[in-house]
């Protein structure tokens, strides 16, 4: 076995702290550093029902995506929103740890691997934190109509996407990502200038759609949990080899109990 404290040091590795945003919450946000890890579930999002299932499984240590903590508590009673799930892990000694905007940064992370999937090459990173890591990517794709790269979206992903296009037969040949919610004007017009014309992300709000077309960035929107989702099963994959060089020997799962909220 091994405790906690050795099990984030691995973790911090593969995601180091320095590249998670200001704002974010990335890291231990329930746990014992001295506890002894019997297991690793990873999910996306920490609900009630994967520490459900962590507890049915043995595992005490989720590791999740997205933060179970984001915003200050101010008080830990059922009016607060994860009130269940954070008091059922605290009573059940389950461990939350989250690898968030410092996994979508590193290189190798997230938006490195949508990069891949769309076939970018010359990858650049958008709002660079570090050598190769940094928020977005940018790069070059063989020339496409925006409507044909919209239907290449939906198919890897396996989710609706809507566009944002003056024509969606105008081809475009350098294209930006930022995954989850990077609908953001300050990416938009730093990708821009580094000479994209298409940006792919989700939860584009009304106001940025009107500005993205404005001057003339062609936007493609997934969803949030489908331009991420897909990554922890390579989450999985790279926490159980960097568990293995570490000579730790432990069961690494991935949850079966969440699902897009948006599909069912």
């Amino acid at each position: 076995m091994a405790k906690l404290k050795e099990i984030i040091s691995v973790l911090e590795e593969i995601a180091p702290p320095f590249l998670a945003l200001s704002f974010d919450n990335a890291g231990l946000n329930i746990g014992d550093k001295e506890s002894e890890i019997t297991g690793i579930t990873v999910c996306l999002d920490a609900t009630e029902a994967v520490v459900d299932e962590a507890i049915n499984n043995g595992s005490n240590l989720i590791v999740s995506h997205h933060p179970v903590i984001f915003a200050p508590i101010k008080n830990l009673n059922d009016a607060y929103e994860n009130y269940r799930t954070v008091t059922k892990a605290i009573k059940n000694d389950i461990n939350v740890y989250s690898m968030h905007t410092n996994l979508d940064s590193v290189a190798g992370g997230v938006n490195d691997s949508i990069a891949d999937l769309l076939g970018i090459k010359n990858k650049c990173v958008i709002d660079e934190l570090d050598i190769n890591a940094g928020i977005g990517r940018v790069g070059d794709i063989t020339p496409i109509t925006v409507g044909d790269l919209a239907q290449n979206v939906e198919k890897i992903f396996s989710f609706p996407v809507r566009v944002i296009a003056k024509d969606v037969n105008e081809k475009v040949c350098r294209i930006a990502v930022v995954n989850g919610s990077g609908a953001d004007i300050e990416y938009i017009d730093k990708a821009k200038k580094m000479g994209a014309t298409c940006f792919i992300t989700s939860e584009i709000k009304h106001h940025v759609a009107l500005y993205a077309k404005s001057v003339g960035m062609n936007m493609i929107e997934s969803g949030h949990y489908a331009t991420e989702h897909f990554y922890i099963d390579i989450l999985v994959k790279k926490i159980s080899d960097a568990m293995k060089k570490a000579g730790y020997n432990f069961s690494i799962t991935v949850s079966e109990k969440e699902s897009n909220p948006f599909i069912g």
